[in-house]
């Protein structure tokens, strides 16, 4: 099986199998970036991923902190460079927060993503180059679909790769982050 494969085949499934918790109803007047179908995966640093990925298959396990990785950057990046266009944006792809709730909302940095599955054995090398550029080329064919009016794919994806939230310091980031480059350019 392909990244690309999984993504398209496996991936929403496997999102459902994550513990997810929702907030208090009382925090929902005070932010506009959730709402009664806002629920949030992961803790602290990603405090839950051993038990998040207990239900993913051994040799997917790669491919779904990829692809969870690639959701949470997407639905952040909108957020923060495109805040009226972001209640469109959440009609259309309702993906669990990475954070948790308490007093208030804490959104976790997408980085740990990537970081804290390789202490659990994840092996993102497996993944090859060719895998990620046909991923990265579908996913920026998928984003036309879905921006809300107003917002180019082109213009979505550099602000994300200017972010100083999208970094991680891991192997798979800078393939990951190299074909979004490459890619880039045909979006325009």
């Amino acid at each position: 099986m392909s990244l690309n494969n999984y993504a398209t085949n496996h991936f929403l499934r496997d999102i459902k199998t994550l513990q997810q918790n929702r907030p208090n109803p009382s925090l929902l007047t005070d932010n506009d970036r959730a709402d009664r179908n806002t629920s949030f995966f992961g803790g602290q640093e990603w405090s839950n991923c051993e038990s998040d990925l207990s239900n993913i298959l051994p040799n997917q396990k790669k491919y779904f902190c990829l692809c969870l990785f690639t959701m949470v950057c997407a639905d952040q990046t909108m957020f923060t460079y495109y805040r009226n266009s972001y209640d469109s944006f959440r009609r259309k792809i309702v993906y669990p927060k990475f954070g948790w709730t308490g007093f208030g909302f804490h959104f976790e940095g997408p980085k740990y993503l990537l970081t804290v599955p390789v202490n659990l054995g994840v092996d993102f090398t497996e993944i090859t180059n060719e895998e990620i550029d046909e991923f990265i080329s579908s996913q920026f064919t998928i984003a036309k679909s879905f921006m809300p009016a107003g917002v180019t794919a082109y213009d979505f994806f550099k602000d994300m790769l200017n972010d100083v939230d999208f970094y991680a310091e891991t192997d798979i980031f800078v393939r990951l982050k190299a074909s979004m480059l490459k890619n880039l350019n045909n979006l325009n």
